[in-house]
């Protein structure tokens, strides 16, 4: 069961707006990014998809730096880019979990924006997917 919460309705139609033109810029890779609050409202950082794949993505690191110390990131972003696949995957749900980061996903085959906050449950070993840099066996140490 997805945590579908207030994500989306913290998500400025501008933003809303950034994120779909970067995922049809990129299309068919996945986009991905951040979110950043900021004293004069929210801004989109947009990232390269350092996996260049439809499949997933990874946020280049660098991106972090152009937070600046009175901004706080709220979220990242990533597109789907294929039929089937309308929601966040396993991956997804495990990492925003794992990060604690609520997610946003924008779906190009549907034009439709989904949002997932973070639980704070337990993860599971059993089960997880495998997932560098997030999870490996090193990181279940």
């Amino acid at each position: 069961m997805q945590n579908v919460t207030d994500m989306l309705d913290k998500l400025t139609s501008e933003s809303k707006r950034i994120i779909k033109e970067h995922s049809l810029e990129v299309f068919p890779i996945e986009s991905c990014g951040i979110i950043v609050d900021t004293n004069s409202g929210q801004k989109v950082l947009k990232s390269k998809n350092i996996f260049n794949s439809e499949k997933k993505f990874l946020i280049d690191n660098s991106i972090f730096d152009e937070v600046k110390e009175n901004e706080k990131m709220i979220g990242a972003y990533h597109s789907h880019t294929r039929d089937g696949s309308e929601d966040f995957s396993t991956e997804d749900l495990t990492v925003s979990e794992k990060i604690k980061i609520p997610f946003v996903l924008y779906n190009v085959i549907l034009d439709e924006f989904k949002g997932y906050t973070p639980t704070s449950k337990k993860l599971s070993l059993i089960g997880r997917p495998y997932f560098p840099p997030v999870f490996t066996c090193i990181t279940i140490l």
